[in-house]
């Protein structure tokens, strides 16, 4: 695993947000703490550019230490974000959820949307990083 980048709010020592490269083709989001929509877009935006750079196929983010809801972000997913990256060649999206339940909330809003849906991403969430891991892999093999 390579660490490509990491955001850090100012005046703080930990990083809210890690990039990292797994298996050449996977972008791991590990996120830390609590953040506004503004920000979760921002950092979104952010990720285009690494996606296109390292021509990513499969997103892995990893929730479980962050707080908060980001269902009003839901609609820019939808509408920007999501046919963004499928145009850019992501196939498949994994989020390894915590237990705060707006969290769960504003991931299960995304994940059941008809709109979010059609577009044909696969999207599944998971409990830990060895399931989603697993099921990239997985997939990726059948591919081939």
């Amino acid at each position: 695993m390579k660490e490509l980048l990491k955001l850090t709010k100012a005046g703080s020592k930990s990083p809210y947000l890690v990039f990292h490269l797994i298996d050449n083709d996977t972008l791991l989001f590990n996120w830390n703490g609590f953040l506004d929509v503004d920000n979760i877009i921002k950092v979104h935006e952010q990720s285009l550019e690494l996606i296109k750079k390292h021509k990513i196929v499969n997103l892995i983010e990893d929730v479980r230490k962050f707080s908060g809801p980001f269902s009003k972000a839901n609609d820019w997913f939808i509408n920007t974000y999501t046919p963004s990256i499928i145009k850019l060649g992501v196939k498949k999206t994994a989020v390894i959820l915590n237990d705060n339940v707006f969290t769960e909330l504003s991931v299960t809003d995304l994940k059941e949307n008809p709109e979010f849906k059609k577009m044909g991403l696969l999207y599944r969430v998971f409990g830990s990083m060895e399931d989603a891991t697993e099921w990239i892999r997985e997939d990726s093999k059948q591919t081939v």
